[in-house]
């Protein structure tokens, strides 16, 4: 094996237990060099701001819960979903994201703007997360925590409010089919 070989899988064997701390202490990590561009992660924030100040009737005229409607405003609760998505008219950066994770129940991207805003509950106390530019937060969530059998952990998180400037977040969840049967994964360790 060359020697810039050795140092890659050293270094990716480094960047795993730190992943794999962060989720066992945690349950929220940071992704940097993930492959979205900077100007792609601008553009989706920019689109968040311009939709948000639209007026509320505006707004609205997107709002659904019908999966089969492509570009939607809706909530994360009671939505019903499909077996089987179409994922063909999603752009090519989603695609890009999909492939950061090959596990079920991560919720990733997180990207959000420059403003604290994401608490985690550690050790009893509210803790900020602070949002580092062009970065994702994976929140790891409690199907990972099933998933590993109680190893990672799934912890309380919230939002705050920042009363001097508007937060801009925008999240996305990667879920099972609600037919999923989630249970401990059989892990071999050799």
């Amino acid at each position: 094996m060359a020697a810039s070989s050795k140092l890659l899988l050293t270094g990716l064997a480094s960047t795993l237990k730190q992943i794999a701390l962060a989720c066992q202490q945690d349950g929220f990590f940071q992704v940097k060099n993930h492959g979205i561009s900077e100007a792609t992660i601008n553009n989706m924030l920019r689109l968040a701001i311009e939709f948000f100040n639209l007026p509320e009737s505006e707004r609205l005229k997107n709002y659904s819960d019908d999966p089969s409607v492509k570009n939607r405003l809706s909530t994360s609760f009671n939505v019903k979903t499909e077996k089987v998505a179409n994922w063909r008219d999603f752009s090519d950066s989603i695609a890009t994201l999909s492939k950061i994770t090959s596990t079920n129940g991560l919720q990733i991207p997180h990207p959000s703007d420059d403003v604290p805003g994401l608490q985690v509950l550690r050790n009893g106390k509210w803790v900020a997360v602070h949002p580092i530019p062009y970065t994702f937060i994976v929140n790891i969530g409690d199907q990972m925590q099933v998933i590993s059998n109680d190893r990672y952990k799934s912890v309380l998180h919230r939002a705050v409010v920042n009363r001097n400037k508007e937060r801009i977040s925008i999240p996305t969840f990667y879920c099972p089919s609600p037919d999923a049967l989630i249970g401990p994964a059989t892990v071999d360790r050799r």
